[in-house]
């Protein structure tokens, strides 16, 4: 056990002198002054920027280190560095040091602060870094020089990231932040391989994201593709394809995405960019993704075409819930074209046919069809996620949903999405149920009547509508039950959220539901003993005051009693033509008789 102890501890100490040694030669090998200035004039020269280094070290283990790295700001943006880093590490070639040669494959920077802004004209801060090559300011190369700067991989550790949108007024903020991309050397040959982690928020919540890619660059400049990326956010990835071809002249764009059980708000938020920083605890600006959103779509290349297809199961948007969604979506002018062909949710399906236009954010959906859809689990969803004013309508409306739009709008905020909103269409409900309805217990209350105060089985209800404004006008309502008949014409208002003056609806009850009806509205019966009332419903949507309308009652009223004073009428006359009849036959009859006594005279 000693003996091998004793060996142990030679190897150790003999390995511990040669690196001892070795990092005394190696010192004396590496230029280190001359690697500072070589690094600090190449840099400033590649990036258009002041660039500086505080100091340079070297550790055989790390290699060569330098030293408060900054990199200055563009000129009209913050006085902050647009890169400060605690050190630059180059990772050194061994065995060419000793023929005096200085080769650095490997550049990492260790904790950078990475400063991004865009102005209000939609420049950022590092634009003059993308100089065509007629602009890019070249040194002559020293032929003498001992270092090459031949770097096959770039990385990132710990660093921070800050991102400012002036036109927007938003920040967004990334921490942790690590980046790898190797196989530069290897570009021509074979894909570039780039992670990337890092620590943003959303929602106030901190949210972790990756992105692992391979890349391909045609050195010409003309092509670039990424022929697998995985993109992850909160704990979710979507994988896909890109590739940007043709970039000279017209770029052309083919995408494809995949994914399983996603959120997407998370995925719209990354892309259109963040709201204020969370330490300082302001609540997002209202307007903010909008605009990050029309400047976004805004600078995307006029003549940019392609095309995207999607394949994602199990998603969510916002609260609503999409079993399957397979389409494909073209780009030209900067417009998308729509057509989901299939869509699966809520036991039911969509298919959807229309036009976006991007820097406007609106659209014409000029084909929208919904067929069986679960009407309880998705209106509720539907009305959690965009129309929080209507919360009192959740949980009212159970059966199959068919739908039949053409819709057309802007925006991408609440509430000027629905206040832009406008459409037409038909809605179809069978085999389903009506929970209280405040408009019809209202009634039921009023007139004591029980079939209005509990829920409605609903055979079939058919809606025509328009939309425009947020006011709902409703042309065509027909509800149809075993004991009610219901329609409804009329006007909602969502701005004042109240019903418009001069809406009608009319309830026609069966015999077996008007028993409790009181004997005043007798008059509404027709000859089948079926009541037909009509109302007018005013003041809130959510507390509506019904108010009934005779003047059909009246009508009939008045129908009523003409029709008996015209049989009245009918009786007498023909009750005393009947008395002249009778009395004429008597004349005749003694007429007769006198002149049977004439004769016999």
């Amino acid at each position: 056990m000693k003996n091998i102890l004793k060996w142990i501890g030679l190897v150790v100490g003999g390995l511990l002198g040669i690196i001892i040694i070795a990092s005394v030669l190696l010192y004396f090998f590496l230029p280190l002054n001359a690697i500072k200035d070589y690094a600090t004039k190449q840099l400033s020269d590649q990036l258009h920027h002041e660039v500086q280094v505080k100091g340079v070290s070297f550790n055989i283990f790390s290699g060569i280190r330098l030293t408060g790295l900054t990199v200055a700001n563009r000129k009209g943006f913050d006085d902050a560095p647009l890169i400060s880093a605690d050190a630059v590490e180059l990772k050194y070639l061994f065995w060419p040091l000793f023929s005096g040669k200085v080769i650095i494959p490997e550049i990492n920077l260790v904790k950078p602060q990475i400063l991004i802004e865009k102005s209000r004209k939609g420049d950022f801060n590092f634009s003059d870094m993308l100089a065509s090559k007629s602009e890019t300011r070249t040194t002559k190369a020293d032929k003498r020089s001992q270092i090459d700067l031949i770097i096959n991989t770039f990385s990132i550790t710990k660093g921070k990231l800050t991102y400012y949108d002036y036109s927007t007024a938003s920040r967004s903020k990334l921490r942790d932040v690590n980046l790898t991309v190797s196989g530069i050397t290897l570009a021509l040959i074979k894909p570039i391989d780039l992670k990337f982690a890092a620590v943003g928020s959303y929602q106030d919540k901190e949210v972790a994201l990756s992105l692992s890619a391979n890349l391909l660059i045609d050195p010409a400049g003309d092509y670039f593709k990424v022929p697998r990326f995985a993109l992850g956010i909160a704990g979710q990835t979507l994988q896909g394809s890109v590739d940007l071809a043709n970039l000279k002249k017209g770029p052309a764009l083919e995408a494809s995405l995949r994914g399983e059980r996603l959120a997407i708000d998370p995925f719209i938020a990354f892309f259109a960019g963040g709201a204020p920083a969370k330490e300082e605890k302001k609540k997002p600006v209202h307007g903010a993704l909008t605009q990050s959103l029309k400047a976004a779509f805004s600078s995307l290349p006029a003549n940019l075409s392609g095309s995207l297809n999607l394949d994602l199961n199990n998603i969510t948007l916002s609260r609503l819930k999409i079993d399957t969604l397979k389409t494909s979506i073209s780009l030209k002018n900067r417009q998308l074209g729509l057509d989901i062909k299939t869509l699966s949710a809520y036991n039911g399906k969509l298919l959807v046919k229309g036009l976006f236009n991007l820097p406007a954010l609106s659209y014409n959906l000029g084909q929208v069809e919904l067929k069986g859809f679960d009407a309880a689990p998705f209106a509720n969803d539907a009305i959690d996620s965009y129309f929080p004013d209507m919360l009192d309508a959740k949980n009212k409306i159970e059966g199959k949903l068919d739908a039949y739009l053409a819709v057309k709008g802007a925006g991408a905020e609440m509430p000027e999405v629905f206040a832009n909103l406008a459409g037409s269409g038909t809605l179809l409900l069978s085999d389903g149920r009506l929970k209280k309805l405040k408009s019809l217990e209202s009634i039921g209350e009023k007139y004591n009547v029980n079939l209005l105060k509990h829920d409605l089985l609903v055979h079939g209800l058919r809606v025509d509508f328009s939309l425009a404004n947020r006011l709902l006008d409703v042309k065509r309502l027909n509800l149809q039950d075993t004991d009610l008949q219901a329609a409804f014409t009329g006007g909602l208002d969502f701005n004042k959220m109240e019903y418009r003056p001069g809406n009608r609806l009319n309830l026609k009850f069966s015999p077996a539901a008007t028993g409790t009806l009181p004997k005043e509205l007798s008059i509404f019966k027709d000859a089948q003993g079926f009541t037909s009332v009509d109302f007018e419903l005013l003041g809130s949507l959510t507390k509506p005051k019904p108010s009934p309308r005779f003047e059909k009652a009246i009508e009939v009223g008045v129908g009523k009693i003409k029709a008996k004073i015209e049989a009245e009428k009918i009786e007498i006359e023909t009750k005393a033509k009947e008395e002249v009849d009778k009395s004429k036959k008597q004349l005749e009859e003694e007429a007769k008789k006198k002149v049977k006594e004439i004769l016999k005279f």
